[in-house]
């Protein structure tokens, strides 16, 4: 019960704008008052653009790389030079099949930054090795075992981060660890490529690239 006057009510509600309204209230009568808040409209702050991941290199770009035909037992390249893929990366996992059909060993580089600076990767009958090229002059890392037949296709992953490289090979149905590198100053990037010297040939006849 109010004495008879002009009255103003207010109201708040959050995300609202505030309302008010006045009405008079005469004597014994009921008077409503209406308040009418307008929803206060907020933009949505942009949403920030998905990253774009490189598209993955795969046998198709193998093939239209100069050096490389098309036969029976996949992708052929006869020696003589040194064939890269993709750009400088940091980041990536590599996966494919490789065989030796003319020559003494299979090769390839990781972490390709010049002529004179990049990580080879060598395998001979028995043997696993790993080279570091710096400055042009080669050090031998690691020779391992790898108990597997180079003239039938080996399968291969490279795990490439900032900070390691590891190499796993397919025996059987499993992946094994045959070289784990690791680099605490984090310092791996280039690219990867075939080394196919002198008149020795190769066939790859799986490849997958997913740089990240």
């Amino acid at each position: 019960n109010l004495p008879e006057g002009n009255y103003t009510i207010t109201a708040s509600a959050a995300r609202y704008q505030d309302a008010a309204a006045t009405v008079h209230v005469a004597a014994n009568r009921t008077v409503n008052a209406t308040l009418a808040l307008k929803a206060i409209e907020t933009k949505a702050p942009p949403k920030a653009a998905a990253p774009v991941s490189p598209s993955p290199v795969t046998m198709e770009e193998i093939r239209s790389t100069p050096g490389w035909s098309s036969e029976s037992n996949g992708l052929v390249k006869r020696g003589g030079d040194l064939s890269l893929f993709a750009v400088d990366f940091s980041q990536a996992n590599i996966r494919f099949k490789v065989q030796s059909l003319k020559g003494k060993r299979l090769e390839w580089v990781v972490g390709y930054q010049s002529p004179k600076n990049y990580y080879l990767i060598q395998m001979d009958d028995k043997t696993f090795y790993r080279t570091a090229v710096v400055d042009g002059k080669h050090t031998d890392q690691l020779k391992a075992p790898h108990g597997l037949d180079r003239k039938n296709p080996i399968g291969v992953n490279i795990a490439i981060t900032p900070s390691s490289i590891v190499h796993s090979l397919l025996k059987g149905s499993e992946w094994v660890v045959i070289d784990k590198w690791e680099f605490p100053a984090g310092l791996v990037h280039g690219r990867f490529g075939f080394e196919v010297p002198g008149k020795d040939e190769i066939a790859v006849s799986e490849f997958q690239m997913t740089r990240q």
